[in-house]
């Protein structure tokens, strides 16, 4: 029979005895059972010992804060309720649409950790009584945190407009984790509370994050703790390569092309460990590629006189990626006929523009992001460019192969019926005037909220690019790369040099120019800008549009064309190339000649052999009066100070 510790009789009853300790002073509880059975008094000894260890646990945490088994607990919870949360988030997010995947990623990324910093500011800082305004925003995280970009910035920014509700919630919350495990909700218990609710809600964040970034390994591991349901046994699959599990799709949707049903039962064979991958006959795409590349110098970027520029490139390896993950890394292309390439041509039509451009893509086969696409495929022009590129691989390695694949590109590479004009649609005035009346150009709320109206106005590419496209009819990257010595005077006349700097190439010879600016470009303020600009030290007009992964262009179209957009102030159908089609289309209603539209713009001129050859290049004078023909789309905006941001 097991003698309990705190049991002593006395007078033939049971008492219970036990001491404890409470700042270096020892406190003796003797109460009695009040009863002699020994029994009843163990059973009633073990009651006594979870009552008073719970209730001294309390008086404990009164004086000492809060134990660590309920710090874990509490952080637990709110681990637990923030990852549920963040899942609704996701859901509704993905519930309300969204036309570009990559957007949405981004933006989903962006609310994840807007929210993550904030926690942290939380944690180590407490909540102040200024927490949530604008002067707590600037000091704690666009000073405090100058690493950060605009859009992620305005993100913090939209979640601290609810600065109070976050309190409230997070001191209720912090009071009702105390009050649920009996924790005197002191000013100090709550603050400890909140930081292992912070805790909590970081760890899901990190988690949500992670599974953002590389939602396939998020997916398997889900998949992995489920069980199939029962049902008819599966059948055993053989393991092939995605064409051939695409081809039997393609069968009857498309028989133009010549598809057959004998086709799809082909297996890809894997190369021998005698014959390399990358040679002879067994030379795959990315191997003759690369190959390709090594032989033919005038392709590289690196010299001077090449045929590419990094965006030719960029398009060269995007359509070698695509091939050589559809057939497989180790396809032979000898073993790629005619059939295959019709199954990948079909493929790329119905692939979605933004391939690749969000994470849940990377775990995922071609088929699959077809599946899964909802709206138009890749354009005519771009699986046409694709399609070249394969041919231009696929000829230049058919002549270092015994068994050369046979293979009539002209069935892949389709002639588009439009008229070159129609291709792309032209702003009108009304539109353009419109777009300046956006908050960039009459006033923006902050900073980090700029397509929202306020009254600051900032001078950067956001304002700057739109107005000299507007007025030069440039191309986005030739206006995006500008430098600040591509502004200069000459004869007499203010111009933009648009030509190969540090900071890009030009798309053509005849892309080199200098382009007058119009007076109303001039008005507005540019030339202050371009010498306050001068006076920083650095080169570029725009280096916030430095980026290592794309050229200036994208950069701005990524950064201020895509917030414009979700603002409604461009039309649908509508984008950054629709300006350089509004300048041609208007001069030429103004009978402004082929030859200066083409001085111009930085085309060649087709249609005269004479105009081609004999003609120079118009005088800047005359230039000059060119772009003035341009309707004003600006005349509503005062000049403004020039305020850099």
């Amino acid at each position: 029979m097991t003698h309990h510790p705190n049991l002593v009789r006395r007078d033939g009853l049971f008492y219970y005895r036990a001491s404890f300790s409470l700042d270096g002073k020892a406190f003796l509880i003797r109460l009695s059972l009040k009863t002699a059975v020994r029994s009843v008094a163990r059973e009633r000894a073990a009651w006594m010992d979870r009552i008073l260890k719970d209730r001294w646990q309390s008086i404990v945490n009164e004086q000492d804060g809060i134990g660590e088994a309920d710090k874990a607990s509490i952080l637990r919870a709110a681990a637990l309720k923030v990852r549920d949360g963040l899942e609704t988030l996701h859901a509704n997010e993905q519930a309300s649409g969204h036309d570009d995947a990559e957007d949405a990623a981004l933006e989903h990324l962006r609310t994840l950790r807007g929210l993550d910093y904030i926690a942290r500011d939380i944690f180590t800082n407490g909540i102040g009584p200024s927490f949530g305004s604008y002067d707590h925003f600037s000091d704690r995280f666009v000073q405090g945190m100058p690493y950060l970009d605009g859009d992620q910035l305005q993100r913090i920014q939209e979640i601290l407009s609810n600065g109070a509700l976050l309190v409230a919630a997070s001191d209720d919350g912090a009071k009702k984790a105390l009050t649920e495990r009996n924790i005197r909700a002191t000013p100090a218990n709550v603050v400890l509370a909140r930081r292992q609710m912070m805790l909590g809600a970081l760890l899901a964040l990190r988690e949500a994050e992670k599974q953002a970034l590389a939602p396939a390994e998020g997916l398997d591991q889900l998949l992995a703790s489920l069980e199939m349901p029962a049902g008819p046994p599966p059948t055993t699959s053989v393991a092939t390569h995605e064409y051939r599990h695409s081809a039997a799709e393609h069968v009857d949707a498309d028989a133009a092309v010549g598809m057959s049903t004998v086709a799809a039962s082909i297996v890809a064979t894997a190369p021998s460990a005698s014959e390399p991958a990358g040679t002879g006959g067994r030379m795959t795409i990315a191997a003759a590629a690369k190959a390709f590349l090594a032989a033919n110098p005038k392709f590289d970027q690196g010299f001077a006189s090449s045929r590419w520029t990094d965006k030719t490139r960029s398009q060269f390896d995007s359509a070698i990626f695509l091939a050589a993950k559809f057939f497989g890394q180790d396809v032979a292309i000898a073993e790629i006929d005619e059939s295959m390439i019709a199954e990948l041509f079909r493929t790329l039509r119905r692939l979605p523009p933004n391939h690749h451009k969000t994470p849940a893509h990377a775990g995922m086969t071609l088929a699959e992001i077809v599946a899964s696409n909802r709206g138009e495929g890749l354009s005519l022009a771009t699986t046409n460019r694709h399609m070249r590129f394969l041919k231009l691989i696929f000829d230049w390695a058919g002549k270092r192969m015994a068994n050369r694949p046979i293979i009539d590109w002209g069935a892949f590479v389709e002639a588009d019926s439009r008229v070159k004009r129609d291709k792309r649609l032209a702003f009108t005035t009304a539109e353009l005037q419109a777009l300046f009346q956006g908050a960039v150009w009459s006033g923006s709320e902050s900073k980090t909220r700029r397509v929202k109206p306020g009254f600051h106005v900032w001078h950067d590419s956001a304002y700057w690019v739109p107005i000299l496209l507007a007025y030069t009819g440039a191309r986005r990257e030739e206006v995006a790369k500008a430098i600040v010595d591509d502004i200069t005077m000459i004869d007499d006349v203010w111009v933009l040099r648009i030509r190969e700097t540090e900071t890009g190439r030009v798309k053509t010879a005849s892309s080199v120019r200098d382009v007058p600016l119009a007076e109303e470009v001039l008005r507005l303020g540019f030339l202050d800008f371009v010498e306050q600009r001068r006076q920083t030290g650095v080169a570029a007009l725009f280096p916030e549009l430095a980026s290592g992964g794309s050229n200036y262009g994208d950069a701005f179209y990524k950064k201020w064309w895509r917030a414009f957009m979700r603002a409604g102030l461009v039309p649908e159908g509508k984008d950054m190339h629709s300006m350089r089609h509004y300048v041609a289309t208007v001069l030429a209603e103004h009978d402004v000649s082929e030859e200066r539209r083409a001085d111009l713009l930085g085309h060649t001129i087709l249609t005269s052999e004479t105009a081609r050859t004999y003609t120079k290049r118009t005088p800047l004078r005359i230039m000059r009066d060119v772009v003035n023909k341009i309707p004003s789309v600006t005349g509503h905006l005062d000049p403004m100070p020039i305020k850099l941001p």
